[in-house]
């Protein structure tokens, strides 16, 4: 018997009623969520100026893997590597701020089939800058070298341990190069060692081994001199991954500990920064509906996180974070599924919601997006173009 007006929900038999109720409740819960979400979002205006920086033409030429970095000053140097006629080498170009992009160098100039990929490029504090890149010389190795803004590159040092591939490096304020790589050998087991101020490499300390790892070892060099290396710990089939890290200083290592742990496993680490503050980012969830995420970390602190993007993302790949003198924090991704290039940035502790700023006219956006920004504005760099072609592209973008 019911008494007075009757719910809804009440005039349902009780096993649809409570899935009925449950619904109407999650709903509720979504659309709350979504407003406050949206709550924490601004929707300023950004100023976005898209160039094609490769211009080679042919079936057989592919740009892929950009890199960039920016000093203090504004200047920017992107490097790639590029393939043609069945040869890899790295190639640069770079301009000062409110300048034009310099003539391309062949950086690597191996010249072979196999050839160079991979380059990772980084500044010191002193406005030099660095370059790594995976490169075979009977058998895969990393190659380093650096130089003055107005010099010469020094003469290339070689970085050999099993199959040496995917560097990443970084200077701290005492002149120390610090490098982390994957042995491909054994997995994709991250690798570690450092280059004294007087130019000797420290043996190579292996973070992680036994086919445990996914994609590559990232670091981040805090002012101190303390390195923040992060990857992704996986089971057999690749399904449950975990977010670990370690952190060296000086001669000590911290134990390996999970930030995050997610089924599917996430993908994609990135990791970014300014000062003393470290951005972990990564995708969360994999190829299923996921966000975006970052964690951040002073030298000598905790991590704070996830923080995920706002809005949450639709299938974003390979993200890339910035941040920019003042803290302000951009992240931009390319679509799984799709062609486009998205943006958001995190300005005085708020989100902007993402905005699609160019297509990367390619059937397979895979490609890894890089951004820089120290000098205030962010760089973006991205890779176009279908599978037998592709180009590498550059945007700057500001936001009011």
């Amino acid at each position: 018997m019911v008494v007075g007006n009757p719910s809804p929900d009440s005039m349902i038999s009780p096993g649809s009623g409570f899935t009925w109720t449950l619904l109407r409740r999650s709903s509720l819960t979504l659309a709350l969520l979504l407003i406050f979400l949206g709550s924490l979002c601004r929707k300023p205006a950004p100023q976005i100026v898209i160039e094609r920086i490769t211009t080679d033409v042919g079936d057989d030429t592919l740009s892929l893997n950009p890199c960039i970095v920016s000093d203090n000053s504004g200047r920017v140097v992107l490097a790639w590597t590029r393939y043609r006629f069945g040869k890899e080498d790295i190639w640069y170009t770079e301009r000062d701020a409110g300048g034009n992009w310099s003539q391309h160098i062949n950086l690597s100039r191996s010249g072979t089939g196999d050839g160079s990929r991979r380059v990772s490029l980084c500044f010191d504090r002193e406005s030099r800058l660095h370059a790594a890149w995976s490169q075979y010389a009977n058998g895969w190795v990393i190659v380093y070298t650096w130089r003055e803004h107005t010099g010469i590159w020094a003469t290339p040092e070689t970085v050999r341990h099993a199959v040496a591939t995917l560097p990443h490096i970084g200077v701290d304020t005492a002149g120390r190069v610090h490098l982390v790589f994957s042995d491909m050998g054994s997995g994709t087991n991250p690798c570690y060692t450092s280059r004294s101020p007087s130019g000797v490499w420290d043996p190579v300390k292996e973070i992680r081994s036994g086919y445990k790892c996914l994609g590559e070892a990232v670091l981040y060099v805090h002012l101190d001199g303390t390195c923040s290396i992060g990857y992704i710990d996986t089971d057999s089939a690749n399904i449950l991954g975990k977010v670990d890290w370690v952190s060296r200083a000086g001669d000590s290592w911290t134990q390996p500990s999970t930030l995050d742990s997610l089924t599917p496993a996430p993908m994609a680490l990135t990791m970014a920064g300014i000062g003393d503050t470290a951005l972990l980012g990564y995708v969360r969830g994999g190829f299923s509906p996921h966000s975006i995420g970052f964690w951040t970390r002073g030298s000598l602190g905790s991590w704070s996180g996830p923080e995920t993007l706002c809005p949450v993302v639709r299938l974003g790949a390979e993200p890339a974070f910035a941040v920019t003198a003042s803290g302000d924090v951009m992240a931009a991704w390319t679509e799984i599924w799709g062609t486009n290039v998205i943006t958001a940035a995190k300005l005085s502790s708020t989100w902007t919601e993402g905005v699609v700023f160019a297509g990367t006219d390619s059937t397979h956006p895979l490609e890894k997006t890089a951004c820089a920004s120290p000098d205030g504005v962010f760089h973006v760099a991205w890779r176009g173009g279908t599978a037998g072609r592709s180009a590498i592209y550059y945007a700057s973008v500001r936001f009011d």
